[in-house]
């Protein structure tokens, strides 16, 4: 997966020979460098809380505001959650769930994400052999909602 903030090119998850990737890269352009950052693991470490569930595949990135996002996708079991990134503190806050209020969204995999005036969306995608046909909007400062 991967996204671009402020011309920096941010790049981690897949899955190699059956082991999830964890690592977590940020590529400089201008420098022509790659910087390793934190990894998105669950990892015991005492200067920060990596309580994450991010490692995953077929998820969808989007951009906003300076942040970075992540949604859906998979590991073991399909994803409905979002997170956030945020490149000044090279943290991950999970921010909402994919209609977690019970209208009717549901986790899924191999969706589409894209973002249009500051807003975040997710379409299609499936869950085993249910195949999505709706468009979910994000904004930050609110829950997902369905796009009518």
């Amino acid at each position: 997966m991967s996204f671009v903030i402020d011309e920096i090119g941010y790049v981690f998850g897949g899955i190699n020979n059956g082991i999830y990737e964890d690592d977590f890269w940020k590529y400089d352009p201008t420098a022509d460098s790659w910087t390793r950052l934190r990894d998105i693991s669950d990892a015991t470490d005492e200067d920060y809380d990596d309580d994450y569930a991010i490692v995953r595949i077929n998820a969808v990135t989007f951009v906003m505001n300076g942040m970075g996002y992540v949604a859906t996708g998979g590991r073991s079991t399909t994803g409905g959650d979002v997170w956030e990134y945020n490149p000044a503190t090279d943290l991950w806050e999970e921010k909402t769930e994919l209609a977690e209020d019970g209208s009717g969204g549901a986790d899924r995999t191999e969706a589409v994400g894209f973002t249009i005036n500051n807003i975040g969306y997710i379409m299609t995608g499936r869950n085993s052999g249910y195949y999505f046909d709706d468009v979910w909007r994000f904004e930050p400062s609110s829950e997902m909602n369905e796009y009518d």
